[in-house]
Formats: structure tokens, sequence, C-alpha cells
């Protein structure tokens, strides 16, 4: 792997293991190759007039520049809609696209998950909503302002070996506190059954929930996912990086250094953590987004 920017750190290597709930490994798989990755969740804004010198054209190849140079391979985006991804499709050829708008017709956002084609395949993906009704497109029952939806894949390396589910969400922004533990409870209990339905022919050893939760690590919606026995889900970020002054990840165009981290990477089963970070540093001489970019660096192992 690339060595990442500030905070870089091999000096923990962490193992997650939850073999009651995600597949166990046995003595020949143990011996096949482990799945490295580097992932990527980013906020990368919608193109608002309001925003002026930072409209989606003026800063899209900043984008897509930051997405190479970062090495991941896998890269969960949130504020993307069509426009925004039939721009990056033409920049990041080597990545293949998933997802769908959030409203019924297909169009909104789309919290797409991108993956490097040449090194992952792609064995299963799907949406839902959160909602009463999660399988029905653009539902809307709780009475936010928007359709919210997580779109997911399960990947899996090209000569085969562990397979990892990833989810991604963008929740609602401001006092929506309730909204976003509502949100939050749906997903895990979502990745509960998917775990369980998983189970023999299609197991899978480790899951990523990635995404803009719009709260911070002391929040409701954080500990709901990561102090439920059944399967608490791991925060990257205060394995490798606690002590952080700094950890904030929202920049408003202007390099800001602020204390609530609100983009999240959370981990569970066969996995190990060897670095995360967030990318602070203008590219082509102007911020790309108002939010950072968090990557991590993980080992997957049947």
């Amino acid at each position: 792997m690339l060595p990442l920017g500030k905070g870089y750190c091999f000096r923990l290597l962490l193992w997650v293991s939850l073999p009651l709930v995600l597949a166990a490994p046995t003595r020949s798989e143990a011996a096949k190759k482990s799945l490295h990755l580097r992932v990527m969740t980013y906020n990368i804004r919608f193109d608002f007039k309001s925003d002026k010198g930072n409209r989606w054209q003026q800063r899209v190849d900043a984008v897509a520049e930051q997405i190479r140079q970062s090495g991941a391979q896998i890269v969960c985006l949130q504020e993307d809609k069509i426009e925004q991804i039939k721009d990056l499709q033409k920049r990041l050829p080597r990545f293949t696209f998933v997802g769908r708008g959030r409203n019924a017709t297909g169009f909104g956002e789309r919290t797409s998950i991108l993956y490097r084609g040449d090194q992952l395949q792609l064995r299963e993906q799907g949406d839902f909503w959160l909602s009463d009704t999660p399988t029905t497109p653009g539902s809307n029952t709780w009475g936010d302002r928007y359709p919210r939806k997580v779109t997911w894949v399960v990947l899996q390396g090209r000569k085969g070996g562990p397979a990892v589910l990833i989810l991604n969400v963008h929740l609602p922004s401001g006092k929506n506190e309730m909204l976003r533990s509502r949100g939050v409870r749906l997903i895990h209990a979502w990745i509960l059954e998917k775990l369980k339905r998983n189970r023999g022919v299609a197991d899978v050893q480790a899951l990523l929930l990635a995404g803009d939760f719009n709260a911070a690590p002391d929040s409701t919606p954080h500990a709901l996912l990561t102090d439920d026995r059944r399967l608490p889900l791991l925060d990257v970020w205060e394995v490798v990086q606690p002590n952080d002054p700094h950890p904030g990840t929202y920049g408003g165009w202007e390099g800001l250094q602020t204390k609530k981290r609100i983009d999240w990477l959370l981990v569970a089963g066969q996995i190990r953590v060897r670095a995360c970070d967030k990318l602070e540093a203008p590219v082509e001489g102007r911020y790309p987004s108002d939010h950072y970019p968090v990557i991590a660096d993980l080992q997957i192992s049947l």
C-alpha cells in the first residue's frame, strides 16, 4: 500500500473477529491469500449555485485526481448525482460504479460505491431505503425532507478469497437525531439479517459501513452501531488516531481544523485495521470538496 499523509500509522495492527455472526475460517481456507484493501468515504458536495467559486465543473478534476492519488480501491461517495457520476466515470475509467438515485425515479443522490474492477469482482449489490418499507424505491415514511437510502455491495478479489460486505449511507443533517438513530437501527438490523442469509455458499468474512453520518462519535447513532452486543462495529479512526486534537472531517472549502468528525468508517469481522487518515491537502490549488475524505488500509482474512 502507498503511504497516507499525516497520521499514517503502522504502530497498531488490530484484528476484529466476530465468528458467531460472520463466516468462521476453516484450515483449508486459512491458507488462502488475504484481501488487502484501501477504502475511502467521501462527501463530494452537490453542485450548488450558491457555492459560486466551488461549483462542480470547477473542481471535478481535483476530485478525480484526489481519488486517483489516494490509491483507494473502494470509494464510497455521498452527495453524488448522476451528472457528477458521469463526469467521474470519464475521469476514473478503472473504477466500476454501483448505485442508483434515492428517488423513486432513480434520480437524486446516489451514495455510489466505486471499486477497482481490475482488482475486485462484484458478487452482489443492491439498495434499501431508510423507511418502514425499505425495499420500496424512494420510500420516505419517517418525515425526513428527502428519501434516504443505503447502497451495498459484496466484493471479492479477482482470484477469489475473502469477501467483504460494504454499505454506504448519508444521514440527515441538523437537529434530526431521531431520524439518524432510527436510520442506524434499521441499517444494523439489515446487516444482521443479511449475514444470516449469506451463511454457507455466500459467506462474507468482514463488513464495512461507510458514510456521512452528520453526527459526532459521542452521539447516539454512533453508540447504537458500536455498542450493540450482537454485532459491535469498530470505528477505524478511534483505533488508530484516538488522540488527534482535530479529527473533524468538515473543511468548509478553506482547510478548517475542527473537532467534529461526521464521516466514519466502521468495520467488523475477520479484519485487520492497518492505518487511517483524512486527506486535507489542496489538490491542483483548491479544496476539492467541503469535506475531507477519510481513508483506511484494511486486511481481510478467511
